[in-house]
């Protein structure tokens, strides 16, 4: 985007945060965000924010960029204190599910106090919660890709809710994150974004919903030259490809990870894809290339679960696809490359024998870090439809639906047998880690 003709506008970027209490992962869930019991955590850094305040800066705007969940002050704390640099002439918060009630009160406050302020919130979520951040006095809310309309949406103060389409050509366009405004002492890592969306058609993720039903893809080229930009300004030695289906292409994810060690000599990097996704000869490749670890989500290990959970197309097809799970991940090891495991607990089916199966399964592949997550009914999932009709949903406040505590129950066990099974397998999990860096 070429830099504005326009005289300079001064805007604060805020990333909001919990009550105090918690820090709040605006990225996860494709935007829905994630929030995590206690400060002090080092989380990923808020990629979409980063993106949103270069394209905002290259468009002629003097920007500031607060992260709430790694300072001192609070998200209210800020509010409460009149703390607008002089001259402020738009605010922009990037919010998630989790915190929406609460940045709804933010924004009311900031409204009264400043109502010559243009306001905008912005987060992929918003496709179903615009409405309610309007009528708390935001003067524009900016969803589907963000950052790609922010610039236009403040320099021109575009008011309502604002959709961005997502193309490849965009985000090759986007400036590259503004690392410069973070202390990356408190983070988890650099991390780099090579696409959005996924294909697949699983009932519970909300990537088809919040990013796009297919891979939306950078090309190789523009991807190595974020990552050699990267290495050149900030010597990272190590970086996380945010995407969903990292390797989904086949040649494509040769073409990069072929040339990422010419792009940045001896980085270490790290993805998440799926592991039917990773061939045996790509898995050479990525160890060649200084792969530090794989991410993967396995979700379960019941084949009836997995098959009614849109994961696989039938109980015998699962049966197969756990196997290949395993040599998956025996190749990785063979090959000396750490994984990661997601699973989750609380699908309809879901009973005791379904816990015991997944730590079996565990026990038995031998990954290098197993996590655990709640079943989550996301707006606009079949999951959340069919919870719902089933009656299965307990907690109807949207705003907790974060993974790290089971919002609905199964269809055999409720809601505080979920939490005390889930926690057994979070804790034999914790008992088996072999944790390394990056992962805390």
């Amino acid at each position: 985007m070429p830099v504005s003709s326009k005289p300079h506008m001064r805007v604060s970027l805020c990333v909001s945060g919990s009550d105090g209490t918690s820090t709040v992962n605006h990225d996860a869930a494709s935007g829905i965000g994630c929030e995590t019991p206690g400060r002090g955590i080092r989380v990923f850094p808020p990629l979409t924010m980063l993106y949103a305040a270069s394209e905002l800066r290259a468009a002629g705007c003097d920007v500031e960029l607060r992260d709430f969940n790694t300072s001192e002050t609070t998200a209210d704390e800020w509010v409460a204190s009149h703390d607008l640099r002089e001259g402020t002439e738009a605010v922009v918060l990037l919010s998630s599910l989790t915190t929406l009630e609460r940045d709804r009160g933010r924004v009311s406050r900031l409204r009264a106090r400043y109502p010559e302020l243009f306001i905008v919130t912005m987060g992929t979520f918003y496709e179903h919660f615009a409405a309610s951040m309007l009528a708390a006095g935001a003067d524009a809310v900016v969803y589907g890709t963000p950052e790609l309309a922010i610039a236009d949406c403040v320099l021109q103060k575009r008011r309502g809710a604002v959709r961005a389409e997502m193309t490849a050509r965009a985000l090759e366009d986007l400036q590259f994150p503004l690392w410069d405004a973070l202390d990356m002492s408190l983070y988890t890592s650099h991390t780099v974004l090579s696409s959005r969306g996924c294909s697949f058609g699983c009932s519970y993720c909300p990537h088809p919903v919040y990013q796009a039903d297919r891979v939306i893809a950078r090309s190789p080229e523009s991807t190595l030259a974020e990552i050699a930009w990267l290495h050149e300004r900030y010597q990272p030695d190590y970086f996380l490809f945010r995407d969903p289906l990292f390797t989904f292409d086949a040649g494509r994810s040769r073409a990069i990870i072929g040339g990422i060690q010419a792009a940045a000599p001896g980085v270490q990097w790290a993805c998440e894809t799926r592991f039917e996704l990773l061939p045996a000869p790509l898995i050479h490749l990525m160890r060649d290339s200084g792969v530090h670890h794989v991410r993967m989500g396995i979700e379960t290990a019941d084949p009836k679960v997995l098959s009614e959970a849109g994961r696989i197309g039938s109980t015998s097809a699962a049966r197969r696809h756990l196997e290949r799970a395993r040599d998956t991940l025996a190749t990785l090891k063979g090959c000396g490359i750490r994984s990661v495991c997601f699973f989750m607990f609380g699908f309809p089916s879901d009973t005791a024998d379904v816990a015991e199966s997944i730590m079996d399964f565990v026990r038995s592949a031998d990954p290098d870090v197993a996590l655990l997550n709640y079943t989550t009914p996301y707006v606009g999932t079949p999951l959340h439809d069919q919870m719902h009709s089933e009656g299965l949903v307990d907690l109807r406040d949207l705003t907790r639906y974060g993974s790290k505590m089971p919002v609905a129950r199964t269809r055999a066990l409720d809601a505080e047998r979920v939490l005390e099974l889930g926690a057994a397998v979070q804790k034999f999990f914790r008992s088996r880690n072999r944790q390394f860096y990056p992962i805390r």
